[in-house]
């Protein structure tokens, strides 16, 4: 929005330029002059002839002005087109690179998450085996100490009983 508020000033500065150009042109073609208080007093060689060239003058100036004011508006147009253009490329060109690194950065990730699963898993399995051994000693150190519980008890019911 931006650029075609600065498009519009650019043009009306352009054309009231041109016009207070084209109203110079026009005063100073007239074969009148002009007293101290600024009003114009027509002289009195003024003729059907010089009122007619006076006037294709002044078409004249309009058509060159309004040339002008195409060309200047066809430039802007075209300058406005090519920024457009620029800007689009840049969007393009920064989306791709950003996509890019969100690629990058979704391979980084996913593979250190692979990595952090494949140490918990071997953790976690080396913590099973230690603790299953464990357990495993454990039970046989119990098994035997209740086994020579049991046979101290017997042999006590049996010294006893004799």
């Amino acid at each position: 929005m931006k650029n075609k508020e600065i498009a519009s000033v650019a043009l009306m500065v352009l054309v009231s330029t041109l016009v207070t150009q084209s109203s110079q042109f026009v005063y100073a073609d007239d074969s009148s002059t002009s007293n101290s208080a600024g009003t114009t007093i027509p002289s009195n060689t003024t003729s059907s002839a010089s009122v007619s060239t006076s006037s294709n003058k002044i078409d004249d100036h309009k058509s060159t002005i309004a040339q002008k004011i195409a060309e200047h508006r066809a430039d802007v147009l075209k300058k406005i087109a090519e920024y457009r253009a620029a800007v689009a490329k840049r969007i393009a060109d920064h989306r791709a690179t950003v996509d890019t690194k969100i690629a990058d950065h979704r391979a980084t990730v996913d593979t250190k998450i692979a990595d952090h699963r494949a140490t918990g898993d071997t953790k976690i399995a080396d913590h099973r085996a230690t603790v299953d051994t464990k357990i495993a000693d454990h039970r046989a150190t119990g098994d035997t100490k209740i086994a020579e519980h049991q046979t101290a008890i017997d042999g006590k019911i049996k010294s006893k009983t004799k």
